[in-house]
């Protein structure tokens, strides 16, 4: 085997031009294969995850509200919040409906490089993507509908040494701009995450947010209860519920809500996401076939040019395998090379296990065509020819 390999690095080095192409060419091919093969993963769990949505009947609002209505429902906003709070409780109130709102802002202070999120929901969040603490507990009824001056809240794992459990903290609240008292009451579970609605397959960690309850009588300003009415996810079995919302909404004067299945936007991803991965592994079959095509040639001349020292081998006894083996290292080698770009660009993963199986199918099928130009050829000829 090692006499092999040695034979192999030979011939890389006399044919450096065309192994450095074919290099280059194997690079952009396992790059490109790596990606689709990641994003179809990544997309395949993202489906799953929003599997208990799909069932539920989840339907996500698409707001249409003009510039000029939102513009003038922020200068009347003493008007426009309570309103705004009668359409909430509409959504949420609703005996035949089941809801999940879930909105948040960046605050200004980070932790080893990462932004604290500062987020507010109702409990069927947590519920629907089972989010628990791993310590003290989750939040309960009565923590939605308290008046009391200092806020629960849960908050990320690697937030728990900057808000320890039980400790009360004075914070800016970004709801309200005011200072507000929070205590914390839980730590949520490791790498815990929910799916994303307009991004199939991204997950959002909560390792570095905080939550405090969804609570509209401490809510009084237009951007909290906007965020916290769009963000709202009905789930119904009667599209009817949804259209009721939307007219509740225009007879209030308020915005011009436009509820759809969750199935349409996964549909409409589903679409883009298809036609985005057919182009990547159209253009990667092009570079493959023009990399394979001309690798193949490349070691059908290198058995034309040797072929009175392969023949020789042959008729001492060498198998044909022992010299395809000899031009399988030489694939193996620089298809090794080719992978590292894809280790360091995407680091070791199950998508990785899948392009080397994928790199070996193609060492193989290249190898095919020396192997039958050698197993075609009779021995006493070549020998013939090159006398």
């Amino acid at each position: 085997m090692f006499r092999q390999i040695k034979y192999a690095l030979l011939d890389i080095k006399v044919y450096k031009r065309i192994s450095i192409i074919f290099f280059i060419q194997m690079v952009v091919v396992l790059l490109l294969v790596n990606s689709c093969i990641t994003q179809i993963i990544t997309v395949n769990n993202g489906l799953n995850r929003l599997q208990k949505l799909k069932d539920n009947k989840a339907y996500v609002n698409r707001d249409a509200t003009s510039n000029g209505k939102i513009d003038s429902l922020i200068a009347d906003e003493r008007n426009s919040v309570p309103k705004l709070k009668e359409l909430y409780s509409y959504i949420i109130n609703n005996n035949i409906t089941n809801t999940y709102s879930k909105f948040e802002y960046q605050t200004s202070e980070q932790i080893e490089g990462n932004t604290i999120v500062q987020a507010t929901a109702n409990k069927m969040f947590f519920d629907i993507y089972d989010i628990k603490a791993v310590e003290g507990r989750m939040f309960n009824e009565s923590d939605f509908i308290g008046n009391s001056k200092i806020i629960p809240v849960v908050v990320g794992y690697n937030l728990k040494d900057r808000y320890k459990l039980g400790e009360i903290y004075l914070e800016r609240d970004l709801d309200t701009n005011k200072d507000i008292n929070y205590k914390v009451i839980g730590i949520i579970e490791y790498n815990s995450s929910y799916p994303s609605l307009g991004d199939i397959g991204k997950e959002t960690e909560l390792n570095y947010t905080f939550f405090k309850p969804l609570n509209i009588n401490l809510i009084n300003n237009f951007s909290s209860m906007d965020m916290a009415i769009s963000s709202t996810v009905v789930f119904t079995n009667n599209e009817k519920e949804v259209r009721a919302i939307e007219e509740k909404s225009v007879e209030l004067g308020l915005f011009s809500m436009k509820y759809r299945p969750i199935q349409e936007d996964i549909n409409k991803y589903l679409d883009y996401f298809h036609k985005k991965i057919t182009y990547q592994i159209f253009i990667a079959f092009i570079v493959l076939f023009f990399a394979a095509t001309s690798m193949a040639l490349n070691l059908t001349t290198m058995i034309s040019k040797n072929i009175r020292e392969f023949s020789i081998h042959m008729i001492c006894g060498a198998e044909i395998s022992s010299i395809i083996e000899r031009f399988l290292w030489q694939l193996l080698i620089i298809m090794s090379l080719a992978l590292v770009p894809t280790v360091i660009v995407y680091d070791i993963n199950i998508s990785l296990l899948y392009t080397i199986v994928i790199a070996c199918i193609i060492s193989l099928l290249i190898m095919s065509i020396p192997y039958i130009k050698l197993k075609r050829t009779n021995i006493i000829e070549l020998i013939r020819r090159n006398d």
